[in-house]
């Protein structure tokens, strides 16, 4: 990372009114400021979108302070439940939400957001809820538990308008319970496509020779970002209670830019989800062999995915739930949004196992594609 160090005057004139327009008065806890740095300079651009861009990244890096503080007791039976099919929720998945969420709504007031939690577990269970706000806390101080549900419902919207948000607020909760990848997936759609998406990954190191020992408390994880027609960066993100993250430098951050030639054979990487439930092994292997590719897949969860391959670390990326026939199983857009736009505008191309652009324009799921294949 080439660092840029802040004038302390310019330090001290960065306030959280500059980065997003609004003021946190009263509720900015120690861990607001190094977040703006990124956001205040993304919120001066004239290119389009760029106030948009700056809240995202704004929310994602402060929402992920939650999500590592939260970490190390995740795994206790009180701090998560069981979804109706089947899949886990944290005190991560509802403390991110709230966090991004309130975020998104205290700046651009009108939006509408679609997200995939919603408070109806929380209000039922005292235990879990207490958790949630203790965690928001550390961000906002002054949240209350009404407060906190009325910010996690705010992305209760399942309709489709010309702009609105889609939130995962953790992405590969599975990943996040093992102390391994996970992702915070924020993005804004307008008129059907994907035009600012943002990832947060705090376990993912800032570079591919730390993986996949990028979980540590002491290793820095790693954010990236993307504007339509305005290309891919990363960015470091400090574990929050380390000395990197108090005394945070201005960072310059890393253009994202794949090569125009194509690897082949042995110099191709495949990348897939952990869990062979979410895509099939077994037929990635059939497509690997026909390829010539040699090398064992990159396994991860999330839509960290879509940023290792951004940077180079893989080239191929197969998401087939229903195997290579397709099956009935259509993506939420909260798991496609933010990555897909991500490797795009690294150089990337992204559409479903039919060679079809995905669609976002019909609704909270991809009701018009199947499976995702990305190179």
């Amino acid at each position: 990372w080439t660092a840029r160090s802040a004038p302390p005057e310019e330090a001290q004139r960065l306030s959280p009114t500059d980065t997003t327009g609004i003021s946190m008065a009263g509720e900015v806890s120690k861990y607001a400021y190094p977040s703006q740095t990124l956001a205040h300079d993304l919120s001066c651009s004239s290119k389009p979108y760029a106030r948009e861009l700056a809240a995202a990244v704004h929310a994602v890096q402060l929402s992920a302070v939650a999500s590592r503080l939260v970490a190390p007791s995740v795994s206790s039976a009180s701090n998560k439940i069981q979804k109706a099919d089947l899949s886990p929720v944290t005190v991560a998945d509802f403390a991110v939400q709230a966090i991004v969420l309130r975020h998104i709504r205290e700046v651009f007031h009108e939006d509408l957001i679609c997200a995939e939690e919603t408070s109806a577990d929380l209000q039922t269970n005292a235990v879990l809820l207490e958790r949630v706000v203790e965690a928001v806390r550390a961000v906002h101080p002054e949240a209350t538990p009404e407060e906190v549900c009325e910010w996690i419902d705010y992305g209760d919207f399942r309709g489709h308008k010309e702009r609105y948000w889609t939130l995962d607020p953790v992405d590969g909760t599975k990943g996040f319970l093992r102390g391994q990848q996970y992702a915070i997936c924020l993005a804004l759609l307008v008129d059907g496509e994907v035009v600012v998406g943002v990832e947060g990954c705090p376990n993912l190191a800032p570079t591919e020779d730390s993986y996949p020992d990028a979980s540590h408390a002491t290793t820095p994880g790693a954010l990236f970002y993307a504007a339509k027609a305005q290309g891919a960066y990363s960015y470091p993100m400090p574990p929050p209670d380390s000395p990197a993250y108090q005394q945070l430098p201005r960072c310059a951050p890393i253009r994202l830019k794949l090569p125009e030639v194509f690897a082949e054979g042995a110099d191709v990487r495949f990348c897939e989800s952990v869990e062979a439930a979410h895509s099939s092994h077994t037929d990635a292997a059939k497509v690997a062999e026909k390829l010539g590719i040699t090398q064992g897949p990159l396994r991860m969860d999330s839509q960290a995915k879509y940023c290792c391959m951004a940077r180079g670390d893989a080239q191929i990326l197969l998401r087939l739930p229903g195997g290579l026939t397709g099956g009935d199983y259509r993506e939420n857009i909260w798991d496609q949004a933010s990555g897909s736009l991500i490797l795009s505008e690294a150089g990337g191309a992204v559409c479903d196992q039919s060679g079809r652009a995905l669609d976002f324009s019909a609704g909270y799921k991809l009701f018009n594609n199947r499976g995702v294949v990305a190179a």
